[in-house]
C-alpha cells in the first residue's frame, strides 16, 4: 500500500514538477545566486535560503544543501 502511494507521489510529480516546492538552505559559504537544472536563475536569500521545485532540489541536496520544508502548491491555496 505505501509503495502504491509513492508510485502515485512520483507520477504527480514528474507531470508537474514545479507543484512540489521546496525550502533549502545552502551550505556554509555559499552566497549570491545558483543556476539549477530547470535554467533559471535563482538567487539565495540573506538568511542563506531558497526556494524551488523539488525537481530541481535533489542535486543540491545530494550536494549538502538542506531541506527544510516542502509543499505543494495546493497547500499554498488555503
Amino acid at each position: 500500500m505505501r509503495e502504491e502511494a509513492e508510485q502515485c507521489r512520483n507520477r504527480e510529480r514528474d507531470q508537474n514538477p514545479e507543484r512540489f516546492r521546496v525550502r533549502l538552505r545552502a551550505p556554509a559559504g555559499i552566497t549570491g545566486q545558483i543556476q539549477p537544472r530547470s535554467g533559471r536563475v535563482i538567487y539565495i536569500g540573506p538568511d542563506g535560503t531558497v526556494e524551488m521545485s523539488a525537481a530541481d532540489a535533489q542535486p543540491l541536496i545530494r550536494l549538502g544543501w538542506t531541506k527544510l520544508a516542502e509543499w505543494t502548491s495546493e497547500d499554498e491555496e488555503v
